[in-house]
C-alpha cells in the first residue's frame, strides 16, 4: 500500500514538471505564423540585340492619320465661246491661275502662281461684281446674234456662284467691268515675256528633245540641231506638223524651260 501511494506520487510529479509554467490545464495551440512577403526576383539585364535585328511586339503600332486633301475652290473665272472653240482663265483660292484653250479639237491646260497678296487683291476685286444688282442681265446685251459670247462667274462666299453673260460690245457696270479687266489681265501673263522665265540656258538643247511652245501649249520636237548648221529645225507633234528654223538663242523666247514645262504628251501610234 506505501509502495503504489508512492509511485502514484511520482507520476504526479513527472506530469507537473511536463506542464509548462502558466498553462492552465487545457493544452494550447501554438500559433499560426504571419504570412511572409514572396521575395520578388532580381531583374535579369538582357541583351543587346544583334545588329539589323527588330523586335516585333504584339502591341499595334499607331499610324499617323493622313490629312485629307483639300480640293481648291473657285474664286472668279471668265470664258469665251465662239463657235467651237473656248478659252477659259479660272483662278481659285490655293493661288492656282489655270488657263484652258480648245481649238480644232485640241485641248491645251496652262498653270501659273499667284503670290498671296496677289490673290488678295484679285479676290476682293472680282468679289465686288456680286453688287451688281441681279435684273442686270441678257437684256443688257448690245446683240443677241453675236458671234463671241463671254461669261463671267464670281463664287459666293456662302458658297454657289454668279454667272454673268455678255459681249465685246455690252456696256457694264462699273463693278462687273472692273472685275473682267481684272480676268483679262491675269489671262495676260500667259503671252506676257516674264524675264524670270526665259532666261533658261538652251545650250543643253539636242536633236530628239521635246519643247513646249509658250503662246498655245503645242509640243515641239528638235529634228535636227545646229551642229552642222546655223539654225535648230523643230516640228510641231502632231496637229498640223508645223516647221520652224531658229537660233538657238531665239528658243527661251518661244519655248518654255523643258525642266518645267512637265511630260510631254504620250505618242500615239499611226494607223
Amino acid at each position: 500500500m506505501t509502495l503504489n501511494r508512492a509511485t502514484g506520487l511520482l507520476l504526479v510529479g513527472l506530469a507537473g514538471a511536463l506542464v509548462p509554467r502558466g498553462a492552465t490545464g487545457q493544452e494550447r495551440a501554438a500559433p499560426t505564423p504571419a504570412p511572409t512577403a514572396t521575395p520578388r526576383p532580381e531583374p535579369i539585364l538582357r541583351e543587346p540585340p544583334p545588329p539589323g535585328y527588330h523586335r516585333v511586339t504584339g502591341e499595334p503600332t499607331a499610324t499617323p492619320t493622313p490629312t485629307p486633301l483639300v480640293e481648291p475652290k473657285l474664286i472668279a473665272a471668265m470664258e469665251s465661246r465662239e463657235g467651237p472653240d473656248m478659252e477659259r482663265v479660272a483662278l481659285f483660292n490655293d493661288g492656282t491661275l489655270i488657263l484652258v484653250r480648245g481649238y480644232k479639237g485640241r485641248r491645251v491646260v496652262r498653270r501659273k502662281e499667284l503670290s498671296s497678296a496677289e490673290l488678295d487683291l484679285y479676290r476682293r476685286v472680282c468679289a465686288e461684281a456680286l453688287l451688281v444688282p441681279a435684273t442686270w442681265g441678257l437684256r443688257e446685251r448690245a446683240l443677241s446674234d453675236v458671234p463671241r459670247v463671254i461669261r463671267i462667274e464670281v463664287a459666293r462666299e456662302e458658297g454657289g456662284s454668279r454667272i454673268f453673260e455678255t459681249d465685246d460690245l455690252t456696256q457694264l457696270p462699273l463693278a462687273l467691268g472692273r472685275a473682267k479687266a481684272a480676268l483679262e489681265d491675269l489671262r495676260f501673263r500667259f503671252f506676257r515675256s516674264d524675264p524670270r522665265e526665259t532666261n533658261w540656258e538652251p545650250k543643253g538643247v539636242h536633236a530628239g528633245d521635246v519643247l513646249r511652245h509658250r503662246s498655245d501649249g503645242a509640243w515641239y520636237v528638235v529634228v535636227r540641231d545646229d551642229t552642222f548648221e546655223p539654225s535648230l529645225e523643230v516640228e510641231e507633234i502632231g496637229g498640223l506638223k508645223n516647221r520652224m528654223l531658229l537660233l538657238r538663242e531665239q528658243l527661251p523666247k518661244l519655248f518654255e524651260n523643258p525642266a518645267q514645262a512637265g511630260p510631254p504628251p504620250a505618242a500615239t501610234p499611226r494607223r
